[in-house]
Order: structure tokens, then C-alpha cells, then sequence
């Protein structure tokens, strides 16, 4: 919860929010998913993996300036919130293909890991 909590304020601070939104969808928009890892390392270290996938009915250059304000944001960045420190990093990114024609998709991957304290 707490990788989920950082990574809102993170992206909130570049105007996209993180979570659940209701209403009209304007192009571009971003949805994720993330996948934890099942393992904690002796210095009680856990992994996670973000996947940022973007939509629009434009360009692929419209996802790619997103991109780009995301991994500048995001890349190599150090964050300390409550009792946990997280080193985040941009993983890259893939054009993916779709039946509609109109519709552009692109994937980015966001890498985390967390200590925490006890």
C-alpha cells in the first residue's frame, strides 16, 4: 500500500492521477497495474513492477511526450515516506499494437524497490 500511496503523489505531481477515475476519458490516459514480488531479501528489501499502459487516439508522439515527462519524474529517484525508502527507475517502454487502428497504446515499465523499517 505504501508503494501504491508514493507512486499517486509521484505522478499527481505531473498532473495524472493514479487510481480510479470516473467520467469522460480524455486522450491521453494512463492505466497500470503492478506485480510485487513474492521475496524479501535479508536487508528487507521487496521489488515491485509497474505497468503504465497509455491510450490515444492521436499520434504515437503524444505518448512519447508523455513518456518522457514520466521518466524524467520518476528515473533514478530516491523517496522517503513513512517508514519505507524507495529507489524508483524507469524500466523502458514498447509500442503495442491494437485491433483499432485509431488507437494508440504504449507500455512503460516502472521498476521499484522498498526497505523498510521496523
Amino acid at each position: 500500500m505504501e508503494m501504491l500511496q508514493m507512486l499517486a503523489k509521484l505522478l499527481k505531481a505531473i498532473n495524472y492521477h493514479y487510481g480510479i477515475v470516473q467520467g469522460t476519458v480524455k486522450y491521453p490516459y494512463w492505466v497500470g497495474e503492478y506485480i510485487e514480488s513474492e521475496v524479501f531479501t535479508e536487508d528487507g528489501k521487496r521489488e515491485f513492477t509497474v505497468l503504465l499502459n497509455g491510450f490515444t487516439r492521436g499520434k504515437y508522439v503524444e505518448l512519447e511526450r508523455e513518456k518522457e515527462k514520466i521518466r524524467g519524474l520518476i528515473d533514478n529517484r530516491l523517496i522517503q515516506q513513512n517508514k519505507s525508502v524507495f529507489l524508483v527507475n524507469f524500466g523502458g517502454s514498447i509500442n503495442i499494437p491494437v485491433d483499432d487502428e485509431s488507437l494508440k497504446r504504449q507500455q512503460i515499465t516502472i521498476k521499484i524497490q522498498e526497505w523498510r523499517s521496523k
